[in-house]
């Protein structure tokens, strides 16, 4: 059996969507396939238990990773996992701090990598290479020494071939993989009940945003946008789940605009509940904006409250058009004007026919359209998207979505699997031992160390093809 590690900073029973989706992917792989390198949160012990895979805890907190003893501790902690596994390839959840052990791990031990990037992970690294040139050597080392990247949306995968073009990294290989939702967990017809007695949600249209508290996410255009939205509905009121920074100023904002009990705020859900308060709303909605360096690559919870029977609301900016099919499972408009979200949202609660958008998203269109990668790798190619060996979308370099909007003729590309006993072997062969150095010994000489962890990317032949790097998402 092909084994894949996985290291990740954010991993169950972390909140947010990179959590949840790398906790997908360690319920997706076939059990003991894929083990997991992460930090340690409060209730780690209880969350592990639901994954069929080895879950490794390097033994300390996990925003200790960040830091360079925790890096280190890490990167050996990893290495042995190799030792012991012998992994064909490895994902990193995100490029840091994940990225580090990864090029440890590709340089000594001659595992691959590959990379899932996020879209405000990817706008502060385009800043930090333009002003440092210390982070730009890092940023080619981890960047450009993946043998794929990964983006969760089209506008994110645009994001990291720019910053790939300016690191002089452009052959990185970008792939565009849509994200979905479990639909044996987010699904309607769920009862609400429970969680409306607890966050006491009882009454009149219930708006919903779940998310974390920072600015750029939205949530004061909402507020703002609220007083318009009751002028039409008096009982309607807004609940935001979530926790983060900017909770004080929403709070203030309510305040000064005199909603008081109109808005609520949850605090933590609990991932288990999500589905009963997605039930429990009427309309979601999702105005993230770009706010300097902080943007939405896609938007997991707007299709995981698609796939719950909502009508969506989403702002038209980073990566959430490709998670609101509009006039299908929701519409777009500019999430920097509170007029323009209050006529959306009461447009669609004014909808005396809002089927085609409700029972499109529980009933067909969502698993036609934001499938799960593995709903996506087993329906094949579609018309509007194009085959890479697995049927997974994807958009190489020369395959931008603008030629796909312009009408171009896009041909299905045929990649060849490689033996899933390692990148580069055709016969089951491991993958070579890891030294026995460890990132705490001494530095190699200058003679070792081009020898055996050349700058930049490694030689494109030996770099996994589409279908091996991409089977692990399916």
């Amino acid at each position: 059996m092909a084994v894949t590690l996985l290291l990740a900073f954010n991993f169950p029973p972390q909140g947010g969507g990179i959590a949840r989706w790398m906790g997908e992917l360690a319920l997706r792989y076939p059990a003991g396939s894929l083990p997991v390198s992460t930090g340690r949160h409060p209730g780690s012990e209880a969350s592990d238990a639901r994954f069929p895979q080895p879950i490794d805890h390097v033994p300390i907190r996990a925003t200790r990773l960040r830091t360079i003893g925790g890096l280190v501790r890490w990167t050996t902690r990893a290495q042995a996992l190799t030792r012991r596994w012998r992994p064909g390839f490895a994902w990193c959840a995100e490029l840091k701090p994940a990225g580090y052990p990864a090029r440890w791990l590709s340089a000594r031990c001659g595992v691959p990598y590959g990379v899932i990037v996020h879209g405000t992970e990817l706008l502060l690294l385009q800043a930090k290479v333009a002003r440092s040139r210390f982070k730009r050597w890092t940023a080619r080392e981890l960047l450009g020494g993946a043998a794929v990247v990964v983006a969760n949306s089209r506008w994110t995968g645009e994001l990291a071939r720019a910053v790939l073009d300016a690191l002089d990294r452009p052959a990185v290989d970008v792939r565009v993989v849509p994200l979905g939702a479990n639909p044996s967990h987010f699904r309607p017809g769920l009862d609400p009940g429970p969680v409306r007695n607890k966050y006491r949600l009882d009454g009149g249209p219930l708006l919903l945003t779940v998310s974390r508290l920072d600015w750029h996410k939205g949530i004061d255009t909402v507020i703002q946008a609220l007083p318009a939205v009751r002028a039409a509905y008096p009982d309607a009121r807004y609940a935001v789940a979530g926790i983060g920074p900017a909770l004080p100023r929403f709070e203030r904002l309510v305040a000064q605009l005199g909603l008081g009990e109109a808005v609520r705020f949850l605090g933590f859900v609990p991932d288990e509940e999500l589905p009963a308060l997605y039930n429990a709303a009427d309309l979601y909605v999702g105005a993230s904006r770009r706010v300097d360096l902080l943007a939405e690559g896609f938007g997991i919870a707007v299709v995981e409250a698609s796939a719950c029977g909502l009508a969506v609301v989403g702002g038209r900016s980073g990566g959430v058009p490709d998670a609101v099919r509009e006039g299908e499972t929701g519409i777009l408009v500019d999430p920097d004007d509170p007029s323009a979200l209050a006529g959306g949202i009461t447009r669609l609660l004014a909808d005396d026919e809002p089927g085609f958008l409700i029972a499109d998203c529980s009933g067909r269109t969502l698993p036609v359209t934001i499938p799960h990668p593995r709903a996506e790798a087993d329906r094949g190619p579609r018309d509007d998207d194009h085959a890479v060996g697995s049927g997974l979308p994807s958009y190489g370099r020369g395959d931008r979505p603008d030629a796909q909007r312009a009408g171009a003729s896009i041909p299905p590309r045929r990649v060849d699997r490689l033996d899933p006993s390692g990148p580069g072997r055709a016969g089951g062969g491991r993958p070579p031992r890891c030294r026995d150095r460890s990132p705490a010994d001494q530095r190699p000489s200058h003679e070792e160390s081009s020898r055996s962890a050349p700058l930049g990317p490694p030689r494109r032949e030996s770099r996994p093809s589409a279908p091996h790097t991409l089977r692990a998402l399916r």
